[in-house]
């Protein structure tokens, strides 16, 4: 468990190096208090999943918003791969990418697997760009 609260605390710090906005929220309590988007204190409901190189991140099957996704080659160098819509974090999800099989048998959770599909950017402007065009087009698709 500390493994992957380090794994995700390190891929939020990274998106922080990236985008030169501090957001990381240093507290620890019970993750029913923590199930927010991870850049709220920017005002963006976007989250960021990390996940260790040669894995899948694990997301929710229904996606309630983006996901910024990295991938994790050691404690100090990071892929900041992209944004995901929700629209790519549904389209593009296998159970088969779930290790665990605690997690698989809960049945809300999936692997993320399209890596080709993300939006890339390379700083604060280009994140709310692609954040906003997201929402510009689920609010088409409604």
């Amino acid at each position: 468990m500390s493994k992957r609260f380090l794994t995700g605390v390190l891929g939020e710090v990274a998106v922080e190096e990236l985008i030169h906005k501090q957001f990381v929220n240093w507290t620890v309590g019970a993750a029913k208090f923590y199930n927010k988007a991870d850049l709220t204190k920017l005002n963006l409901n976007i989250g960021i999943k990390t996940v260790e190189m040669g894995k899948l991140p694990v997301i929710h099957k229904k996606p309630k918003r983006p996901e910024i996704i990295n991938l994790k080659v050691n404690d100090h160098f990071f892929y900041i791969c992209g944004l995901a819509t929700r629209e790519t974090l549904l389209k593009y999800q296998d159970d088969d990418g779930i290790l665990s099989p605690a997690l698989r048998k809960k049945g809300n959770k999936t692997a993320f697997y399209g890596f080709s599909e993300l939006i890339k950017f390379n700083n604060f402007a280009g994140l709310v760009k692609a954040y906003y065009t997201d929402l510009f087009i689920s609010k088409i698709a409604i």
